[in-house]
């Protein structure tokens, strides 16, 4: 699926900081959160995550993401 938003980057960025900087059950708070890709790392690493935006239409597509990564993971 392709995705409307101008600053995507691949979550493997993003997993080496996010396990080295917490403990599984932290919290990770991005406040440019954007399509969602740190929360989709922080919540598969088991971390807990707090996203800010303000572009609505940023927020679907996190939310879109977030609810997709939920039905195909394992729990």
């Amino acid at each position: 699926a392709e995705i409307d938003h101008f600053a995507i980057f691949p979550q493997s960025l993003v997993e080496i900081p996010i396990k080295f900087a917490t403990k599984e059950g932290g919290v990770i708070c991005d406040p440019f959160m954007g399509s969602g890709t740190v929360a989709l790392v922080a919540k598969k690493l088991s971390r807990n995550f707090i996203g800010i935006e303000l572009n609505k239409s940023y927020i679907e597509i996190a939310n879109k993401s977030l609810a997709q990564e939920s039905l195909f993971s394992p729990k």
